[in-house]
């Protein structure tokens, strides 16, 4: 682990028509989730390997690539919302060779016709176990790194960049959830008529209904609106309401 990358070998670095950062952060799990669209090379800023690549593929000046503010990154007409970190979260779009992938090797003698790879960015990396550039991915399990750069390149290219939301909306969630389950509870309280039994079920179904539809619309929100919400912190509210 080194606080910065550095230049590769001169004879490739003055025959590259770019240069960007290979590294992505690990999350305390293992997983790689989110990407930079910016690090540090020999002591200086670089765009990533996937920022650099979508660049050149969208034919943009450097000029059009950069900051408009501090969470919020510039790619042509693009506008991709950056975290504290200054990352953003990988698009997966499924497991290890969800991408056409080929053998070296049959390249280099020739089983593969020339033509698949025309007009496609063609991205070469290590997939053999023993090279160790395998990493754990929140949905795909374990996937080569050339293929965690081909889902991060995708991700730009395709504008379906994920937005997590902030920290107040979680909480105000929790504070509703909370309201929402407090006011039939406490009116039951008084009810003093109904069974307890009945009062009892009645809120558990009220509980379970809350969490699946919460479920459901954060589902939706993820797949379809690209909104990551923390769904732990909010069911574990729910469960802690209803212990209470």
């Amino acid at each position: 682990r080194v606080k910065s990358a550095n230049f590769p070998f001169p004879k490739l670095y003055s025959a590259a028509s770019g240069i960007g950062s290979i590294l992505f952060p690990i999350d305390e799990d293992g997983a790689m989730r989110r990407a930079y669209v910016e690090d540090e090379i020999h002591g200086g800023p670089a765009p990533s390997l996937a920022v650099e690549l979508a660049r050149q593929f969208l034919n943009l000046s450097r000029d059009e690539v950069g900051w408009d503010s501090p969470h919020q990154f510039r790619l042509g007409k693009q506008r991709i919302r950056i975290g504290t970190d200054k990352t953003f979260y990988i698009n997966y779009v499924g497991g290890a060779q969800s991408f056409p992938t080929y053998s070296f090797v049959d390249i280099l003698k020739g089983r593969i016709d020339s033509a698949v790879f025309s007009n496609k960015i063609v991205l070469i990396g290590a997939s053999a176990m023993e090279l160790k550039d395998i990493w754990k991915t929140p949905f795909a399990g374990l996937t080569p790194g050339v293929e965690i750069q081909a889902n991060t390149l995708h991700t730009l290219l395709s504008g379906q960049t994920i937005t997590r939301i902030p920290p107040w909306g979680t909480l105000l969630l929790i504070l509703l959830s909370a309201i929402v389950l407090d006011l039939p509870m406490t009116r039951s309280v008084y009810q003093r008529s109904t069974h307890i039994m009945t009062r009892f079920v009645l809120f558990t179904a009220l509980t379970l209904a809350l969490a699946v539809v919460f479920s459901l619309v954060s589902l939706y929100l993820f797949k379809y609106r690209h909104l990551l919400l923390d769904t732990t912190p909010v069911l574990t509210a729910f469960l802690v309401q209803y212990l209470l």
